[in-house]
């Protein structure tokens, strides 16, 4: 979404756009799996996230985005 936005393209929300997703900073993804590397253990699981849930339209208002570049797709 932030590279169509970037690029002047459409902005899609599939379906209604109610699924959500926990949008992470890159370095911050990085930093988690540079600890699980160094201090996790073998055959354990562990979930990076970062406690920032939103749905694709919240997002887009989040992030000032025009609102007139959005199609919505069955």
């Amino acid at each position: 979404m932030v590279l169509n936005a970037m690029s002047g393209k459409p902005l899609p929300v599939y379906g209604d756009g109610k699924n959500v997703r926990d949008w992470l900073y890159v370095e911050d993804h990085c930093e988690a799996l540079m600890l699980v590397l160094q201090k996790g253990r073998v055959g354990e699981t562990y979930n990076i996230g970062g406690w920032n849930e939103r749905t694709k339209p919240r997002c887009r208002e989040f992030c000032l985005l025009d609102s007139r570049r959005v199609a919505f797709f069955q």
